[in-house]
Formats: C-alpha cells, structure tokens, sequence
C-alpha cells in the first residue's frame, strides 16, 4: 500500500489537568509511565503511529514548555515534525496548524489526529481499522471518527450516535453520524448503551488535510483568519514569527465543538481496538485492575484499607503503606509536595487545584 501522503499526528500539548496533582503543569501526564510498561503515554502513541505511516511522517503537536520531553523520549523524531505552540489553546488550533503545516508540504496529505494519553493494547486492531478509516478518508470528503464499542455507561466520554441503528453497527464500515453527545450524565448514558446505536468517541480521527481546511473556514472562520497567510510562512524561515503572532489571538477551543458537531461530513468506523481514556480520576479507579470487593484501589499496592468503598489512593512514592479507614468515594493523592484528601468529583479536585493560581500557591501547579 502507497502511504507516502499519509501521517499521524500526535496531539501532546495538553496539561491533563483534571489529574492534577499528579499531572502538573511542567511535568503532564501523557510524559509520564504508562503503568509498569518502562514507557511513557507518549511514547506508546509513537510506536502505535510507526505501525501505521513511515517515521517521517509522523507529527507531534506540544507547545513550547513540553518541546524538551518531545527531544528526551523520542529521540528519533525528525525536528521539522515537532510543531510547538506558543501556548496550549485546546485540541481545534493544534489540528488546525498541524493540517495547514501538512498542506504547506503535502497538498494530498491524509491524517490520522491520535491523542497521546490513550491506552490500547490491541495494536493490529487498531493498525487495521486506522488504516481502513485513513483509506476511505482519502477518497471521500469526510472527516471519519473511530468509536468504539462502549462496555458501560461511562459519563467522562463522549458519544458518537450511528446512523441505520445498531443494525448498521454490525457491518463494521464507515457510517454517518447522527449525533454527538459530549459527556452524557449518567442516566442517559445508560439509555445510550441500552439502544445499541451508540459508539464511544476515542478522539482518533481520519481526514485530508484539505477537507479539514475547508470545514474550518466555514464552521471556525476567527481560527482560519489567525491562520490567514499560512501559505506563504508555514514552512519557511518566517514560520516561528508567523505562528506567534497567531497564537497571540487565537482562543481555546475545541476540534469536537467546533467542528466535528457542525459538519455535514461526520462519519463514524466502527472500532474493534480495546481503548481506554485515563482523563480523570474517575477514569483511573474505573481501569485499576486490582481493586478489592469494596471498589478500593490504592496505587502503592501497600495499603491497610477498612471499611472504606470506592476510594482512590494514589501516592508516587514506591511501596509507600497507606492506611485508609472510614472513606467513601473518596480520593486521595500524595506527592512529593501536595496532599489533596477529598470526595471523588471533578468538581472539588478542580476546585482544589484553582488554588494554585494564587500566587503563593503558584509553584506547585
């Protein structure tokens, strides 16, 4: 198979800050050790990638402050693929410079958008069914989404409704989308899965960077005319200048909201991969796989825990004894300088966490 015009790019300038304090500002979670695998969330993503397109032909969005984990954990990148914002500004203005960057080199260009903190473990699933979404992408005017099959009524993902029903599902082809649901309370979640008509949405994309192109100029015309002039800077010696200044306007936002919810060229394959999204703490204790009867995890493996039930503990210190009583729905984090106790939601973690833009407080972000 001919896939010179084809590439990955891998978006890892993200903060993972709902896994905070563990996910730092200067030190995110997609650099950090997936388990006990001796390798990084980013460094995986980059060997998924190298089963799909030639190694030069994969691209690493960060920004800036990550560019030294990019140099340190693959040393084999070429620098010409490290694209580095200025500042993190969400997931739509880093596809959006990467696709721009792409047709500055390659006006054929397909590529496939592969977030760097995902776990899979099934890599010829996943090599079959990128590649099967990466060809017909390639010759159709569609920006084609891999769900995948849900196992329970997950409410920290999106959801990805098929057109034809469940029925279609079945056939494991390209399909369009009916509609998008970001983040379902847990109720409807649970209709989701019960109708069958419902993909989990991975976050994994295939598109020609030329429809990307156009679906951004029509659905986020404030993102394409920060970008306006790319092809006379990208990809020559004004481009870092170029990009600052961009970068200088553009706002956060989202590839999903802004694009994908709006387009007419939605589609959805239908994935057979295994996937999981560690995007919170939720998320972790959902994929801890030793917990014990009452729902506990603690990540030390070394814990006294007593009448305790769905309570995290995670400590980065090695064999550390946690001694838990008492807690329900609980989350307790220990690093070298942040201690954070308290109940398991987003919202007090997050709550927690907006301290550290305090001044005094600003060092341990």
């Amino acid at each position: 198979m001919d896939n010179r015009h084809n590439y990955c790019v891998i978006l890892a300038g993200g903060t993972g800050s709902k896994l905070w304090p563990f996910s730092r500002l200067e030190d995110p979670k997609q650099f950090h050790l997936q388990g006990d695998t001796g390798k990084s969330f980013y460094q995986h993503a980059f060997e998924r990638c190298c089963g799909i397109v030639p190694q030069e032909n994969i691209i690493v969005v960060t920004t800036l402050r990550y560019q030294h984990f990019i140099h340190e954990q693959t040393p084999q990148i070429l620098e010409e693929n490290i694209l580095c914002e200025p500042h993190h500004r969400n997931t739509a203005p880093a596809v959006a410079f990467a696709a721009y960057k792409l047709l500055s080199r390659d006006p054929q260009a397909v590529f496939a958008i592969i977030p760097a903190d995902n776990i899979i473990n099934d890599l010829g699933a996943f090599r079959a069914d990128l590649l099967s979404a990466m060809a017909f992408a390639a010759s159709n005017d569609a920006i084609v989404a891999l769900g995948v099959k849900p196992v329970r009524p997950e409410s920290n993902y999106g959801y990805i409704q098929a057109s034809g029903g469940k029925e279609a599902l079945l056939r494991g082809e390209p399909l369009r989308v009916k509609t998008f649901t970001e983040k379902p309370d847990p109720e409807i979640a649970r209709v989701f899965i019960a109708s069958g008509e419902f993909l989990w949405n991975s976050g994994i994309f295939a598109l020609r960077a030329s429809v990307l192109k156009e679906e951004i100029s029509q659905h986020m015309p404030e993102l394409a005319a920060w970008f306006g002039g790319w092809e006379d800077n990208l990809s020559t010696a004004t481009e870092e200048e170029f990009i600052q200044k961009a970068y200088a306007g553009i706002q956060k936002s989202s590839f999903d909201l802004g694009v994908m919810e709006n387009t007419a060229k939605a589609w959805v394959y239908p994935a057979s991969f295994d996937w999981a999204d560690v995007g919170s703490w939720d998320s972790v204790l959902t994929y801890a796989e030793d917990k014990d009867e009452s729902g506990n995890w603690v990540s030390s493996g070394v814990g006294v825990v007593q009448e305790c039930r769905n309570t995290l503990a995670v400590t980065t210190r090695e064999g550390k004894l946690v001694c838990l009583k008492g807690l329900e729905n609980f989350l307790v984090v220990d690093t070298e300088d942040i201690l954070m106790i308290c109940p398991r939601t987003d919202r007090n973690s997050k709550e927690l966490r907006s301290y550290t833009f305090m001044q005094k407080y600003e060092k341990y972000k």
